[in-house]
């Protein structure tokens, strides 16, 4: 029952909305004439509030009641589609993006350490799962969204939307919480494989902080982060690769089959090898989806392929954030630093969110875009390499 509602929840938070606003800020943009530029603007705004608040609100979900919490930031998120409806072209447009910044700013905290105590040492499978589902609910969701805004207009769409969002929500919460969870495990039975399980060392027992590991899983999580921008382009690449509307929310459907499978394998992965080594994994299948798109976008066989692969940046920023946390500093502490890990990566998502549009509206192009992100994947899947090679050393 826990983990059906975990998955309820996390597609409501993320399969029903954020995960498929690109396909409604596409139509939005077409309508009004705004530039690709403008259209950033609305990420930027929304990364720039998460990384204000994604300390402050990981500190908040761990003291708070959070049942109540978890229903607010659902409620913050219902209220950001709204305000589009109400004025997308006002100010309520950055109103709009505020409001999804807290759901944002937790949406990668709040179902992991729920988890947690039901699952122990099986929490990485049930994590995959858990966020899998909203890489699901976005594919079943994403045509019907693309049928609703062709036949009835955006902003008809919206209102379903928010009406699909509040059910799947309200249903999560009361499965989530009918029981009492269970005590935390021992800190030394860590929800973390073994196989990637920090062991002790003078500098944590100390209690100082872990500046090499801090670093390195920054570059890691931030590369994540980087490269999750590119998914709210989807739609606009499909147009500006001289596709329909049409095939660019296929593209994004399938794109988040992607992420259903990705999450789902990333789990499995960390079971068996580790969450360094599924990392790895994750960051080389989005490096060839990126030569895919670079290379061949002129066959849409390959770039659905493509799509698929890069589905695997979810994975890294929703479950590699807070499971990475726990495997580089131990369950404990790991509550002190991934709030800190939040807050940066969201304040490199709003910078590299505007910077997208900006180097699109200059180049007409989001082959740039894509080669960067390539050599990112490089770089993080070496630091992932770091830390996998020093825990197995011991």
């Amino acid at each position: 029952m826990v983990l059906a509602g975990a998955a309820l929840f996390q597609s409501a938070l993320l399969g029903v909305w954020i995960n498929i606003t690109g396909i409604f800020l596409a139509q939005i943009r077409v309508e009004m004439g705004l530039s690709v530029t403008q259209v950033s603007m609305y990420y930027t705004c929304k990364n720039i509030g998460a990384s204000l608040l994604g300390a402050v609100l990981a500190g908040i979900f761990f003291r708070s009641n959070k049942k109540i919490y978890m229903a607010v930031i659902i409620l913050a998120e219902i209220l950001s589609a709204l305000l589009l409806v109400v004025g997308a072209d006002t100010w309520l447009w950055y109103a709009s993006a505020a409001a999804c910044s807290l759901a944002q700013g937790c949406s990668g905290i709040m179902v992991p350490y729920v988890l947690n105590p039901w699952f122990g040492e099986k929490a990485g499978l049930a994590t995959g799962t858990v966020m899998a589902a909203s890489g699901l609910a976005s594919a079943v969701i994403s045509p019907l969204a693309s049928y609703l805004i062709e036949g009835y207009g955006w902003r008809t769409a919206v209102f379903w939307m928010c009406g699909i969002m509040a059910v799947m929500a309200l249903a999560s919460l009361v499965l989530m919480f009918r029981h009492e969870a269970p005590q935390q495990q021992n800190s030394t039975k860590t929800a973390v494989s073994g196989r990637s399980a920090p062991k002790p060392d003078r500098e944590k027992s100390a209690g100082k902080f872990l500046w090499g590991t801090f670093l390195a899983c920054c570059l890691i999580f931030l590369s994540g982060t980087i490269l999750m921008q590119f998914t709210q382009y989807i739609s606009i690449y499909a147009q500006a690769a001289g596709y329909s509307l049409t095939i660019g929310a296929a593209l994004t459907s399938i794109h988040m089959v992607g992420n259903t499978a990705g999450k789902f394998l990333f789990g499995i992965f960390e079971d068996v090898l580790g969450v360094w080594r599924s990392i790895m994994i994750a960051f080389a299948c989005i490096f060839l989806s990126s030569v895919c798109m670079i290379f061949f976008s002129s066959c849409l066989p390959l770039l659905y392929v493509a799509a698929l692969g890069y589905g695997m940046v979810y994975a890294l920023v929703m479950i590699s954030v807070s499971r990475g946390s726990i495997a580089a500093y131990g369950e404990e502490k790991s509550k002190g630093y991934v709030g800190i890990h939040v807050s940066i990566n969201n304040a490199a998502g709003a910078i590299f969110a505007l910077l997208i549009g900006m180097v699109y509206d200059y180049t007409l192009s989001f082959i740039p875009i894509l080669g960067f992100g390539a050599v990112f994947c490089l770089m993080a899947g070496g630091a992932a390499f770091a830390l996998d090679r020093r825990n197995r050393r011991g």
